[in-house]
């Protein structure tokens, strides 16, 4: 009965009352900021989605355990196809398109800029990346091309 008595007065103290209490509130954060940390990582263990160019023509795919790439076609100027995208992907925290011009001068000619995009949605370790390069190549005539989009899709951690 000595026993009882002694570990009833232990908690009537406010300051290991106040311990054990601090001491539960941790762990309780500890165990909810872990199972954010796995909610986060999850949701970044698949491909971000993007719609393909309405205009452009699949030329090759290929694909791996966590990273995929698609090349398309199409005869649209990379000018259109970076509006496109533009319009159709998140600008913010760094993410969005951008042209680049090619030459020291820039010249909104066919084949002297390319289009990029990135789209990170990348925490902790759990990357999850969608690249849009945008190019226009010439023919071998020299006188026609097609633009190409490369699409590169990364993710997991």
């Amino acid at each position: 009965m000595t026993e009882n008595r002694t570990s009833g007065r232990i908690f009537r103290s406010p300051i290991l009352r106040l311990v054990v209490l601090a001491l539960v509130a941790v762990v309780l954060l500890f165990v909810i900021s872990n199972i954010a940390i796995r909610v986060m990582k999850a949701q970044r263990n698949q491909p971000i989605d993007f719609t393909v160019y309405p205009n452009a023509t699949l030329v090759t795919k290929s694909a791996g355990p966590q990273s995929d790439s698609q090349t398309y076609s199409t005869t649209d100027s990379p000018q259109q196809v970076l509006n496109y995208y533009s319009d159709h992907l998140s600008k913010d925290d760094g993410n969005g398109c951008q042209k680049i011009y090619l030459g020291k001068q820039a010249s909104e000619e066919l084949g002297q800029y390319a289009g990029r995009c990135v789209v990170s949605n990348s925490l902790l370790d759990a990357g999850q990346l969608l690249a849009i390069k945008i190019d226009y190549v010439r023919d071998t005539d020299g006188k026609s091309g097609k633009t190409i989009i490369q699409i590169d899709r990364s993710w997991g951690g």
